[in-house]
């Protein structure tokens, strides 16, 4: 049997061009390769305290609120993009994230298209979001979260993440942060068969 390579670019790869190059090791592989990857650590989900929140998340498929939980993160690369699943104790919330326009990547949870132009750093990865779409409508620009998400990694090489989205009139809609740490793969992204 002989491995079929994946010959679609990764989205943030594709997104960030030359940029992807300045971004921390940890970084690099984490949002890099054609094999599936699967990382594992800790977190702690806030969730903002309004009804339209509550129903918002629903919505989209997000997790409970808690501290300390575990996670599991595992990004499936395939011909359309990635499948990201993030395991939160049990609770798994899905999105697939593509290309968009040159420098721009779309996740979608849902019924929520999320267009965001990662940026990055020496030291980060942050995803400024641009546009959110929902069943095919646009949220007013003026609307849209204000606070990036981003990515680093600390002393000892684990990533760092803060996600977050926090709305101008609504306030905070979900929040969760941790620390991930590569798990071995043992599966690759696509087998031929004889």
């Amino acid at each position: 049997m002989a491995r079929v390579m994946n010959t679609v670019q990764n989205p943030i790869v594709a997104a960030l061009g030359p940029a992807f190059a300045d971004l921390p090791n940890a970084l690099q592989k984490l949002h890099s390769g054609t094999d599936v990857r699967r990382y594992s650590g800790r977190t702690v989900v806030r969730h903002g305290p309004s009804v339209i929140a509550r129903i918002l998340l629903r919505l989209g498929g997000f997790p409970p609120q808690g501290s300390g939980l575990p996670l599991r993160f595992t990004i499936t690369p395939d011909a359309q993009g990635e499948a990201w699943a993030r395991d939160f104790d049990g609770h798994v919330t899905q999105s697939r994230l593509r290309a968009g326009r040159a420098g721009q990547v779309v996740e979608r949870f849902g019924p929520f298209h999320i267009t965001m132009q990662p940026v990055a750093t020496p030291t980060s990865l942050s995803f400024p979001v641009v546009a959110i779409h929902c069943l095919g409508f646009a949220l007013p620009r003026r609307l849209l979260p204000k606070n990036p998400s981003y990515e680093s990694v600390d002393a000892s090489g684990a990533v760092i993440f803060d996600i977050g989205a926090e709305l101008p009139v609504l306030g905070q809609l979900i929040g969760y942060r941790g620390t991930l740490r590569p798990e071995a793969c043992d599966a690759p992204a696509a087998i031929a068969t004889a």
